[in-house]
């Protein structure tokens, strides 16, 4: 495992501290557990949101599948 330095504000530190603690946990544990899901899936952006959104209208728009070919297995 490798060390990180970070540098923030005394203050926040210690509150941040503060309540790791009142949840069991440390900042440490904290720090990983963002950086992991910070490292994983990239977010998507308000312009990549509304393409999507765009696509799957789109997409639905298409022909209606009757009642039989829903139901098919």
């Amino acid at each position: 495992m490798r060390n990180v330095t970070l540098s923030a504000d005394e203050i926040l530190i210690e509150n941040a501290r503060r309540r790791a603690e009142s949840e069991h946990t440390t900042l440490n544990n904290l720090f990983r557990e963002w950086l992991a899901r910070y490292a994983g899936e990239p977010r998507l952006n308000a312009e990549q949101i509304r393409q999507a959104v765009a696509a799957a209208a789109h997409f639905r728009a298409g022909r209606r599948f009757t009642r039989e070919e829903r139901n098919e297995r």
